[in-house]
C-alpha cells in the first residue's frame, strides 16, 4: 500500500513537471500577447457541474458584456457544445480533458494560443479546482485580472493548492462546509458583485422540441426515459429495480419506456431488458449530448440514477426523480432553489444513513456488481411514491401534459 502511494505520487509530481515546463515553453514561444479587452472563463469539470451553472453562467457573461467586454468560454469538450446552443458567450472553445493531460503537444498548443489571445481577465468560477486544469489554465491568462474561488480539497492536495491559489490576482471567497451547487455558484458572483438567486438554467433546445411537437420516442407515442448508468458501477440503482418501476409506470399510464445512456451503460440496459416482458426502445448509446437533450425534453417524465441525466431533465423543464446516495448528499442533489424554481427541481430519492458525507469512499460491505449500501436501500415503493404526483391523475397535479 505504501510503494501505490509512493508511486502514485511520483506519478503526480513528474506530470506536474512536465506541464508547467509546457506552460513555460507556451510563453516564451506564444511572442506578444494581443492586447484586448476580453474575459476568459474557464470551466473545465464535468456535464452536471455545467448544467447547474448554465443559469449563473448567463449572468457572468453579461455582467462583463454590460461593460463592453467580449465574453469567451473554454470549456470540456463534452459539453461545449451544448453550451454553444445557449447562445450567451461570444464564443466557446472546446478543450479535450484527456488530450490536455496526456498529450504535450495539444496541451502547448492549447496554452500557447490562449496565451497569444491575451485576455484581459481570467475567471474560473469552479469551486473544486483543479492544479493541472483549470488553474494551469488560468496561470498563463488575464493580463489585468486572474479570478477564482478560494475553493476546497476535493480535487487539489494541501501542498499545490496553497501554489496554485498564488496564480490569482483574486480569490472570491467561500463559504466552508457543504453546500449545494446552486447556492455556491450564486455565492461566487454574488463575490464578483452579481445579483444572482440560486436559479436552475434553461436550453434553448427546450422551447425547440416544444413548438416542433413532442420528441421521437418512438413513433411518438407519449414515453417515460429510464437512464440507468451512472459515473461508476457502484452508484447504480439495480437494473432490476429500474425494470419493475418502469412495469408499473406502464401498467398505470401506457406510456412507452424508452432506456437511454451512453455506450457505457449497454449492460445495464441489457440487464433491464431481461428482467421484464415490457416492450422497451434501447436509445443507449445513440445519441450525442444535444441529441440526449432532445430526447428528454420530449419525455412525460426521467427516473435516473444521481448523474448528469437528471441536471438535464431539469434544464430542459421535464420532472425527474432521481436515485440519491449519500457520497456528496446535499451538494448536487437535492436541489436548493427558490420558490419560482421549486416546481422544475428533480425529486431525490434516497435512504438516509449516518455515513452520508462519505465521498463515497464507503465503509459498508458491497458484492461484485452491487451498488453502494445507501443506493441498494433505496426501494422500488419509494420511487414510486415520488413518481405518483408526475403522473396523470397524480396527487400534485403537476404532469407534463
Amino acid at each position: 500500500m505504501i510503494m501505490t502511494r509512493l508511486r502514485v505520487r511520483l506519478i503526480l509530481a513528474l506530470a506536474s513537471a512536465q506541464a508547467f515546463l509546457v506552460a513555460r515553453l507556451a510563453v516564451l514561444l506564444s511572442g506578444r500577447p494581443r492586447a484586448g479587452r476580453d474575459v476568459l472563463v474557464v470551466r473545465l469539470d464535468a456535464i452536471g457541474d455545467f448544467l447547474l451553472w448554465s443559469d449563473a453562467a448567463g449572468r457572468l457573461a453579461d455582467h462583463y458584456r454590460a461593460g463592453g467586454r467580449r465574453v469567451f468560454l473554454l470549456g470540456n469538450a463534452l459539453w461545449a457544445g451544448l453550451a454553444e446552443t445557449m447562445g450567451v458567450f461570444d464564443g466557446v472553445i472546446h478543450l479535450d480533458r484527456r488530450r490536455f493531460l496526456l498529450d504535450p503537444r495539444y496541451r502547448f498548443a492549447t496554452q500557447r494560443w490562449i496565451r497569444k489571445a491575451g485576455f484581459a481577465i481570467a475567471i474560473q468560477p469552479t469551486f473544486s479546482r483543479e492544479l493541472l486544469m483549470g488553474d494551469a489554465i488560468v496561470r498563463i491568462a488575464g493580463r489585468e485580472e486572474r479570478i477564482g474561488s478560494e475553493g476546497d480539497l476535493a480535487n487539489i492536495d494541501r501542498d499545490d493548492k496553497r501554489r496554485s491559489d498564488q496564480w490569482y490576482s483574486r480569490l472570491i471567497p467561500a463559504s466552508p462546509g457543504p453546500m449545494m451547487e446552486l447556492l455556491r455558484n450564486a455565492e461566487f458572483l454574488a463575490g464578483l458583485g452579481i445579483a444572482c438567486p440560486p436559479r436552475i438554467g434553461r436550453l434553448p433546445v427546450a422551447a425547440e422540441i416544444r413548438s416542433a411537437g413532442r420528441a421521437d420516442g418512438d413513433g411518438g407515442a407519449p414515453y417515460f426515459v429510464l437512464f440507468p448508468g451512472a459515473s461508476r458501477e457502484a452508484r447504480c440503482w439495480s437494473p432490476v429495480s429500474f425494470a419493475r418501476l418502469a412495469e408499473r409506470i406502464s401498467t398505470a399510464t401506457g406510456w412507452q419506456a424508452v432506456i437511454a445512456g451512453g455506450g457505457a451503460d449497454r449492460p445495464a440496459a441489457a440487464a433491464i431488458k431481461a428482467a421484464t416482458d415490457l416492450p422497451l426502445t434501447d436509445r443507449v448509446g445513440a445519441t450525442d449530448l444535444l441529441g440526449l437533450a432532445r430526447l428528454l425534453a420530449g419525455a412525460r417524465v426521467v427516473i435516473s440514477n444521481e448523474t448528469s441525466a437528471t441536471h438535464l431533465s431539469a434544464v430542459v423543464g421535464t420532472p425527474a426523480v432521481s436515485i440519491v446516495g449519500g457520497g456528496h448528499f446535499g451538494r448536487f442533489l437535492p436541489y436548493d432553489v427558490d420558490d419560482a424554481d421549486r416546481p422544475r427541481a428533480p425529486i431525490a430519492v434516497h435512504h438516509p444513513m449516518d455515513c452520508y458525507g462519505c465521498n463515497w469512499q464507503c465503509r459498508h460491505p458491497r458484492g461484485p456488481g452491487e451498488a453502494y449500501a445507501c443506493i441498494r436501500a433505496v426501494s422500488v415503493d419509494q420511487v414510486w411514491e415520488a413518481l405518483l404526483p408526475l403522473l396523470p391523475g397524480g396527487q400534485g397535479g403537476s404532469a407534463k401534459q
